[in-house]
């Protein structure tokens, strides 16, 4: 007997889910579904889901957690698709990086008898040198040693929030409670900001009479900087994220571009002692917080928590009679 766990979208996020879960067989069906087909095959070629379906409503049918780990703009989109075709009590996992405007949609459309947990991923800091893209950027320990960023509308059942927090524990992420627009708030800066950093650089670079010359020579500074921009959050309808979540995107464009100006100040003036304290902070600031992210060490006591099984896991509520067992 098993829970049937239906991924929506097998890039890296939904792959590495996969394969975290790869030893979880007896207890979890894995299900996968991605408009690629050239993804699809690749994440069963590495064991990253049991099952595929090239059809999506067969994809969630029965199925007891549906996970999207799709673009910002698919999701709203995916969602009404699928909304009258899952069964009473399914627990929706939304992976994506903005919550807002998803959270708004759902209260107004999505069925009472539907969960909906937003479960924000981080990735763990040891693989961060991996920047590609899709199943074959896919790691079994991609979440370990991280943070999974957990919110849900206020109506939601413990249990289903329960299925939220056993699973983070599950991929080897400790869960961060939010509620939504904190989570949108601390997304904007760590994870749209440098987007739009690296979308300024490289117009701003390209749009000058030099470029055909100093793209010659640009090289590892200019390679990273640039990196952002081939993982956009928007699959189609580019800017949607921006805009969706344009408070804090415009809040955090004010503090960076200020800063930016205080650096051409302190060139102009020949200011020394200005640039030199900006320079040390932010190499200070940079050694310090990617030592704690890899340690994933933020100075807070925390009791050892035992990593659940898919027994554990699941057996409360199968025992309340939540989710069906399958065969």
């Amino acid at each position: 007997m098993t829970v049937q766990l239906s991924i929506i979208g097998l890039g890296k996020i939904g792959a590495s889910i996969g394969l975290a879960l790869s030893d979880e067989t007896k207890q979890i069906t894995r299900v996968g579904h991605d408009l690629s087909q050239e993804n699809a095959q690749e994440a069963k070629k590495m064991g990253a889901v049991d099952i595929l379906e090239r059809n999506l409503f067969k994809a969630v049918e029965g199925t007891d957690i549906l996970l999207l780990a799709i673009p910002v703009d698919q999701v709203i989109e995916t969602l009404d698709l699928v909304k009258n075709d899952l069964r009473p009590d399914t627990v929706i996992l939304d992976t994506s990086p903005i919550k807002q405007a998803t959270l708004d949609w759902v209260e107004k459309n999505l069925p009472k008898t539907l969960h909906y947990v937003s479960m924000m991923p981080t990735l763990n800091a040891s693989l961060f040198s991996t920047y590609a893209s899709g199943p074959a950027a896919a790691h079994k320990d991609m979440f370990k040693n991280s943070l999974m960023m957990i919110s849900a509308p206020l109506h939601t059942e413990a249990d289903a929030l329960s299925v939220a927090t056993n699973l983070s524990g599950m991929l080897g992420a400790s869960p961060l409670y939010t509620d939504v627009l904190e989570s949108d708030g601390l997304a904007s800066g760590s994870h749209v900001l440098p987007q739009l950093m690296a979308v300024a650089l490289l117009n701003s670079m390209s749009k000058q009479p030099g470029w055909l010359e100093s793209r010659k020579i640009a090289g590892n500074h200019f390679y990273h900087a640039t990196l952002p921009v081939l993982n956009y959050d928007d699959k189609t309808r580019m800017g949607e994220t921006l805009i969706q979540n344009r408070e804090n995107n415009i809040r955090q464009l004010d503090l960076y571009i200020q800063e930016l100006l205080d650096l051409r100040d302190a060139m102009k003036e020949s200011d020394f002692e200005t640039l030199k304290t900006s320079l040390d902070k932010a190499r200070d600031e940079r050694l310090l917080w990617l030592s704690r992210r890899i340690d994933n060490d933020w100075n807070v006591t925390k009791a050892k928590v035992e990593m659940p099984s898919a027994k554990d896991m699941f057996a409360q509520l199968f025992g309340m009679g939540r989710f069906s067992k399958k065969k």
